[in-house]
């Protein structure tokens, strides 16, 4: 393992931060974003930002710990991800067009990292 990645789930850390973003610093948001939506590395981050890798890693840990924090109290990023889910699973083939546009449209506004 490379010493700049964080093993996680890069759509279900999306998912928390679209979640609880209001929970974190300006700061906080600014490198998360860069890291898990715009896929920069901790090495990138740390050199933009004029701060050590160590400095970067830590801010993303404690940014998902907060964000996991505020999920385990309300759940809000486990029912976006169970309605993708379970809109990916229709067989939409065998909707009628106007249902197919409401799951389009749907699918649109749980789609990331486009509409953060």
């Amino acid at each position: 393992m490379a010493d700049d990645q964080i093993l996680i789930d890069v759509e279900w850390a999306c998912d928390l931060f679209l979640a609880y973003k209001w929970l974190l610093t300006d700061k906080q948001k600014e490198i998360f974003e860069k890291r898990y939506f715009y896929d920069l590395s901790i090495g990138e981050l740390a050199e933009i930002e004029g701060v050590s890798r160590a400095a970067i890693h830590d801010s993303l840990k404690k940014s998902l710990e907060k964000l996991e924090e505020a999920e385990k109290g309300s759940g809000m990023a486990s029912m976006r991800k169970s309605l993708r889910n379970d809109i990916e699973s229709l067989k939409l083939d065998e909707l009628d067009e106007e249902n197919k546009k409401i799951i389009e449209h749907i699918k649109e506004l749980l789609k990331w990292p486009l509409n953060h």
